[in-house]
């Protein structure tokens, strides 16, 4: 299983230091994947910890089979 890490489009600093945060404690992230995309994903199946806000695009909620979603709160 491969390992993920949120990415996304966005300017805000503190969208980068969430994934920066979650990153430390994880083996190398083989996979980053877009945020607001996550529904569309079909690579290998990917252990993905997800942290911060979707709602932004409900849409795309939720994520693709192809993931594996380990929420955290924080």
């Amino acid at each position: 299983m491969k390992i993920g890490a949120l990415s996304w489009n966005s300017n805000d600093i503190g969208d980068d230091i969430q994934s920066i945060a979650v990153m430390q404690h994880l083996p190398p992230v083989d996979v980053f994947l877009n945020r607001d995309h996550l529904n569309s994903y079909d690579g290998p199946k990917t252990l993905l910890v997800t942290n911060g806000w979707f709602l932004a695009e409900i849409e795309n909620w939720p994520p693709s089979p192809s993931i594996k979603p380990t929420l955290c709160r924080g």
